[in-house]
């Protein structure tokens, strides 16, 4: 399957990267450092999506808590 980014609508950035021993918050992330982009398909199927060069990553979306 084939991700395509014009597709998509960027929903935040990440302002923290955690070491795996912190408590995730709002805007944080294990795997991707500060500044990355997360995005979502404009019909919202609860899959996250992050870009690194011309490959995409899929994350299913579950809420934290």
């Amino acid at each position: 399957m084939t991700i395509v980014k014009k597709y998509l609508v960027s929903i935040t950035t990440v302002q923290k990267q955690l070491s795996g021993k912190e408590a995730l918050a709002d805007r944080t992330a294990t795997d991707w450092p500060k500044g990355t982009k997360l995005y979502q398909s404009k019909n919202s199927t609860g899959e996250l999506y992050v870009f690194q060069g011309t490959v995409a990553f899929r994350y299913e979306a579950i809420a934290e808590g």
